[in-house]
């Protein structure tokens, strides 16, 4: 630096020089060397140059910041943190603003934040402070790391002076707050609960604001609801509810976003009244367009939690978005249909005007973003062919790019919409070929099953195989890295994916090891061992191995657990399981106790099945599913109990009385049960030996019913035609026969020949097409 450059005056000058030089003030514009600038404030700095000074530096500089970067130079000094210190407190939060518009880092200013002088600037003059946080708030391009270390040393500030900052310590708390809980991430729980109170109570000795009272809400809550602010919350609810007609509209999307973050069980019931009182008042106010597209996707994500329907606020709100959907991001426009689609309201929301802009900005989405969307439209059933048609590209160019639980998730959700071969198979097997989670699993068996008939069973086969090498590996590494009982699958997730490979008809003995085992609340332990068939499993229980912890003719697992796990589940849920276990003819000892103990949950709740649930639930009383080791009560024979039980079932059953014979389909299963009962494969007596008369006749006549008496039913309904006539086979209007010939689908009719009986040392055997009108291809009678 010349000598003639050492005085403040003249460094100012040379600065004021530099600057005209840059092309700041001068006409001509001369491009001088780029660092004569950023010298002279080096050099003014350590200088200690006058206020007057350094404010004429920084207001050449202010005038064209396209042409001279104040905050550019600092960041390549290495030194420009020693220089910032001899600048006035006035100074420091000019430069902060230069800063800030110069779109550069802040790292430099954040420690002068700790020193006194500035921080007692800070105080005497928070108005100018809440004016810098607003600006960092809004600048864009400023890094998140310096500001959020920037406002947590403002943070760290507003803790130790708070009372020096008077009336403004509510508008820098909320300025704070706004730019999320990162603020007060240097501060120990216990400050920023004794800051929130505080300031609540300074600020309750006078009279409350509106807008101030929500806006303190809303910042109380992205800092922290804990226990020691509840009463803070609660208090504020109250003066909120009190004050609400007269709350700003734009703080209303806010207020209910805060109010769902800080519920609680204790008073969700009053949180919900005040939360419709909001939906209420935001009807009106997007009537009157005073609220903005943002609002509309906040306050339907919150309608959609909470499970209100506002009828009105769903219009006015779907008006908003269809008028300025262009003005929202992908990610908000994906929110609002899953958001839709929680709330099951298709019809009122305008789904076209959002998928036509989704489907113009898809490239702009990103892999979040794409899962919501797909499982929305899922929910809602929407195919728009041809948003489908620009995402499938989409998700075939990423699939490799994607994690395994997305592209799980969006292979389920494309299953519903799309048919193509190639496109699934290429899916599948990317998917496959990688390490999965439980739930990956479930999702992709859900999406086989909907692909079940579409696409080529050959097809599948390989990604099959690979998905059941991942259900064994999951089990495998949970039982030898963690060593502990907790589950793999969760109890939805197995029984999901049992019920999966029903569908599918897959009799996979691992993964029904692993799922089976998972339901009985085993944890990481699995039972491998299978039973060749019902009989194995019925005589042969004591040759199957059980582990530890159980006895030698005891369940193989904890029932206390097992109780504990299907007790969680609905009553639907339990009957898919038993369900399940018929289809894949699953036998052994661990599957007869699960059975046991499925039954005797569903026994209860009898009354509240649907007809086939209450089926599927009577057949599993049969011998085959429960042999009669597991009674042990001297009193009363096994014969007695599952007598007791079918009068239960077929109890149940009445009530379904009008379903059952207008549904031949339905019907079929109740045929296959009484044939059951009554050739005695179940292991009772006949039915009209057991059932008292009039519950007799009841089953007796639903058991008579034929195909056409079936479809005459459903045709003309059940209250127009008799019972009378019914039960003797006559339909009004039509002509038919009641005898046995006219029985069974149209197709039978004609021609039928008779059941082949072959008798053998031990048992009767029946071939045939069909046996008392359902289709039997063999049938075994034990001879007793």
């Amino acid at each position: 630096m010349p000598r003639s450059l050492r005085g403040s005056r003249a460094l100012a000058r040379a600065a004021k020089v530099a600057a005209q030089a840059q092309g700041l003030h001068s006409p001509t514009r001369v491009a001088p060397p780029k660092r004569g600038a950023c010298r002279c404030f080096a050099a003014l700095g350590s200088s200690g140059a006058r206020s007057s000074h350094v404010g004429m530096f920084l207001h050449a500089v202010r005038e064209n910041k396209e042409k001279f970067s104040l905050a550019a130079k600092l960041q390549r000094s290495p030194s420009s943190a020693r220089h910032l210190r001899f600048f006035r407190p006035a100074q420091l939060l000019k430069a902060v603003d230069l800063a800030i518009e110069t779109s550069t880092s802040l790292a430099p200013f954040t420690p002068l934040l700790a020193q006194k002088r500035y921080a007692r600037y800070l105080c005497e003059h928070p108005a100018d402070l809440v004016k810098t946080i607003e600006s960092i708030l809004g600048a864009v391009k400023i890094q998140g790391d310096d500001r959020y270390s920037f406002f947590q040393q403002i943070a760290r500030l507003l803790v130790e002076e708070t009372p020096f900052f008077g009336d403004q310590e509510l508008q820098i708390f909320c300025a704070l707050a706004k730019a999320g809980r990162g603020s007060f991430r240097k501060l120990r729980e216990d400050e920023a609960q004794e800051l929130v109170i505080e300031i609540f109570e300074r600020r309750s000795s006078s009279t409350w604001a509106p807008d101030q009272a929500a806006e303190f809400f809303v910042a109380a809550t992205r800092v922290g609801d804990t226990r020691a602010t509840s009463a803070v919350a609660e208090r504020l609810k109250l003066l909120i509810s009190q004050l609400l007609p007269e709350i700003s509209p734009k703080l209303l999307a806010g207020l209910a976003h805060s109010l769902r973050a800080s519920s609680r069980p204790d008073s969700a019931h009053g949180d919900f009244v005040l939360l419709h009182a909001i939906c209420r008042r935001a009807a009106k106010a997007f009537k009157e367009h005073q609220l903005s597209p943002d609002a509309a996707v906040t306050l339907l994500l919150v309608c959609s939690r909470w499970e209100i329907h506002d009828e009105e606020l769903l219009q006015n709100a779907s008006q908003t978005l269809e008028e300025k959907a262009e003005e929202l991001p992908v990610r908000d426009l994906c929110e609002v249909i899953y958001a839709v689609s929680s709330m099951h309201v298709k019809d009122v929301i305008g789904l076209e005007a959002i998928c036509r802009q989704l489907m113009d900005r898809a490239a702009d989405m990103a892999e979040p973003d794409l899962v919501r969307l797909l499982r929305g439209l899922l929910k809602l059933r929407h195919h728009d062919e041809a948003l489908m048609g620009v995402l499938a590209p989409l998700v075939l160019a990423s699939q490799t790019r994607m994690q395994s639980v997305s592209l799980c998730n969006l292979i389920q959700a494309l299953s519903f919409f799309f048919s193509s071969e190639e496109f699934f198979v290429e899916l599948l097997s990317t998917a496959t070929s990688r390490e999965l989670q439980p739930i990956s699993v479930q999702h992709i068996l859900s999406a086989l099953c909907r692909l079940q008939g579409r696409v080529a069973n050959e097809k599948l086969k390989p990604s099959l195989d690979s998905l059941f090498a991942q259900i064994a590996k999951i089990a495998l590494a949970r039982r030898s890295v963690e060593q502990s009982l907790s589950p793999s699958f969760s109890p939805v997730q197995a029984m999901s994916s049992l019920a999966a490979l029903a569908k599918l008809q897959q009799r996979n003995l691992v993964a029904a090891s692993v799922f089976t085992s998972v339901l009985c609340g085993m944890g990481s332990s699995t039972v491998w061992h299978w039973a060749k068939s019902p009989y194995f499993a019925k005589h042969l229980d004591t040759s199957i191995q059980v582990p530890r912890f159980s006895k030698k003719r005891g369940a193989p697992f904890d029932l206390a657990k097992c109780r504990t796990f299907l007790g969680a589940l609905e009553a639907s849920k339990c009957v898919e399981i038993l369900h399940s276990l018929s289809t894949l003819e699953l036998h052994s000892r661990l599957t007869v106790h699960l059975t046991a103990m499925l039954c005797s949950i569903l026994a209860p709740q009898m009354h509240e099945l649907r007809a086939k649930e209450v089926l599927v639930v009577a057949r599993a009383f049969s011998v085959d599913r429960l042999p009669n080791f597991l009674w042990r009560d001297a009193a009363e024979g096994p014969e007695g109990w599952r007598e007791r039980a079918l009068d239960l079932c077929f109890q149940s059953l009445r009530r379904h009385e009008h379903f059952l014979d207008s549904s031949y389909e339905s019907l079929l299963p109740f045929k296959l049960l009484c044939l059951q009962v009554n050739f005695g494969t179940f292991g009772t007596r006949r039915l009209q030996e057991f059932l008292n008369p009039m519950l007799y006749r009841f089953v007796d006549r639903l058991n008579s019913l034929s195909f056409e008496q079936c479809e005459a039913n459903r045709e003309e309904g059940r209250d127009s035609i008799p019972c009378a006539l019914l039960h003797k086979g006559q339909v009004p209007g039509k002509e038919q026969e009641a005898d046995a010939s006219s029985a069974g689908p149209p197709e039978a009719r004609e021609g039928r020949p008779g059941p082949e009986e072959i008798h053998g040392e031990h048992c009767r055997i029946w071939l045939g097409q069909y046996l008392e009108e359902l289709p039997v291809d063999l049938l075994i009678q034990p001879i007793v």
